[in-house]
């Protein structure tokens, strides 16, 4: 699968220090009407928990929800791109109320849709190109190069915003496409998502 991509704000990801670069965006998904298009990092862009402390599974209390739309939010995009940056509901997978953010984490089921490009089996034993990506060299540097998981040409395993198979986990995508259940306050692949205005 080959993906459109675009260039949109600025985020760490080279070992400079305090240099910034255009983050690049494929494209799952646009609008009928062309009017908005639905974005992922083509590549991991930090190493965070779910929860940075242990807690139960909840999206909306999430440690790594308030990151994405507080220091990620105001760090990546200038005032007029987040005004480019739309606010989205999406329902949270551990029978929460809906919930609208401007920066959020794929589910466990948006990682297997067609639509948006990737293969539509996802299980543990189910290896996907599709889904294996790799880092930006700045979040190698915050954790993603120690992590047990990281393989030789470079994959890293990311968050999503799914829970896991046993308590208070977090489902993930695996550094060779399969899915993998972590403690919630493990460092993981940070992979924003976002749906901007075209």
């Amino acid at each position: 699968m080959k993906w459109d991509k675009i260039k949109f704000g600025n985020y760490y990801q080279s070992i400079k220090e305090f240099e910034t670069n255009p983050i690049k965006w494929r494209i799952l998904s646009i609008s009928d009407d062309g009017t908005d298009a639905l974005l992922i990092s083509d590549k991991v862009l930090d190493y965070k928990p779910f929860n940075e402390t242990y807690r139960e599974f909840a999206w909306d209390t999430s440690t790594v929800r308030e990151w994405l739309n507080g220091d990620f939010y105001n760090t990546a995009f200038s005032e007029e791109e987040q005004l480019e940056i739309k606010a989205t509901t999406i329902i949270g997978d551990n029978n929460e109320d809906s919930i609208t953010d401007k920066i959020y984490l794929l589910s466990s089921e948006d990682a297997c849709c067609a639509t948006y490009g990737f293969d539509t089996t996802f299980n543990t034993n189910t290896i996907s190109k599709t889904r294996a990506v790799k880092a930006t060299d700045y979040s190698c540097q915050n954790g993603a190069s120690r992590a047990s998981s990281y393989d030789k040409i470079g994959n890293v395993p990311w968050l999503l915003r799914s829970p896991g198979t046993y308590m208070n986990s977090v489902a993930g995508v695996y550094y060779d496409g399969e899915s993998f259940s972590t403690d919630s306050y493990v460092d993981c692949g940070i992979r924003p998502v976002i749906h901007i205005k075209k």
